[in-house]
């Protein structure tokens, strides 16, 4: 059963094939191909993790500079501890399979996530389990990923 310490995202923006999410802990976000999961009533909801952002909450305001007169980067963060509330770090994760009635289907869920829905990274048992049908790899290849160079 999954527990609050689990949960390292909640979905910002969602559609029927991605979502966005944004991080607990800013720099926390889950690895470059990772794959995360939404539980959603009795379906949970698989995506994998394409594109990782930290940037200022404010997008009319770019964060500046601050560490010239600093040694290291974690200087920076005690000596403005305000930056943790002023940043976020998000991802986008492109969503391939869902399970429904304890059953894996390689396709998009009926439904697209809701927000503020929690995001886990998935266990390697459930990650094992998908790779058993490798239908949903047309989502991930021939989906609109608009991942640029990732």
């Amino acid at each position: 059963m999954l527990n609050e310490k689990d949960k390292i995202a909640e979905v910002t923006e969602s559609s029927s094939d991605s979502f966005y999410a944004q991080c607990y802990q800013l720099y926390q976000a889950p690895d470059f191909g990772s794959v995360v999961k939404v539980i959603d009533g009795s379906i949970t909801i698989y995506a994998v993790c394409l594109h990782v952002k930290t940037a200022g909450l404010d997008p009319n305001r770019r964060p500046t500079a601050r560490g010239q007169n600093c040694q290291n980067e974690e200087e920076i963060y005690q000596q403005n501890p305000q930056l943790a509330q002023l940043l976020q770090t998000e991802f986008k994760a492109q969503v391939f399979a869902h399970k429904q009635n304890d059953t894996f289907k390689s396709y998009l869920p009926p439904q697209a996530t809701k927000i503020h829905a929690f995001v886990y990274i998935a266990s390697r048992d459930e990650c094992h389990q998908l790779a058993h049908n490798l239908d949903f790899m047309r989502y991930l290849l021939y989906g609109n990923l608009d991942i640029n160079n990732d």
